[in-house]
């Protein structure tokens, strides 16, 4: 998922709780996007590339 140009994030959760658009743009973008739960999963691989 690291080496995808643009990334959306829906939510905050699943089910009727996932009916919107939480983070959009680069990996990177969506992982420093606190209300992201994607976002929180791509933290560490992302921190482990720099």
């Amino acid at each position: 998922m690291i080496r995808i140009f643009v990334a959306c994030s829906y939510g905050p959760g699943g089910g009727q709780a996932g009916d919107r658009i939480v983070a959009t743009g680069t990996p990177a973008q969506v992982a420093a996007n606190a209300d992201s739960i994607t976002g929180r999963y791509l933290r560490e691989p992302i921190a482990s590339q720099e």
